[in-house]
């Protein structure tokens, strides 16, 4: 009877990870494996590939979902170029700012007086 009590616990976690997964659509096996303290039976399996059709979640290995990630990064980075192109947004030039870096740079610091001679 505690077996299927501590099945149904484990089961439970897994349908709660399906659920928390909606936005990116993929779960890993790695996450589905941590919740077996053995190996899942084919019953156990067949309830996973189930969930995995009802929720429309996709089941991957943990590279694969790496892989995912780093496309969607690289395709937010490219729509931040295209925005930035298409703003024209360019970094104008500021005399104050040039002023106070200049202001700065100049110092009456031996060591600096001597490095930039150098």
């Amino acid at each position: 009877m505690a077996t299927k009590t501590k099945k149904k616990d484990t089961m439970a976690r897994i349908e709660e990870q399906f659920d928390a997964v909606k936005k990116s659509g993929m779960i890993t096996f790695e996450s589905i494996a941590k919740e077996f303290d053995k190996a899942p039976t084919l019953a156990q399996a067949k309830r996973i590939k189930a969930l995995s059709q009802e929720k429309g979640v996709q089941i991957v290995s943990a590279s694969e979902y790496a892989k995912h990630l780093a496309q969607e990064e690289a395709k937010k980075r490219a729509e931040n170029r295209k925005k930035v192109a298409k703003d024209g947004i360019e970094e104008e030039f500021d005399i104050t700012k040039e002023k106070e870096l200049l202001e700065w740079s100049r110092s009456d610091s031996p060591v600096r007086m001597y490095l930039r001679e150098m």
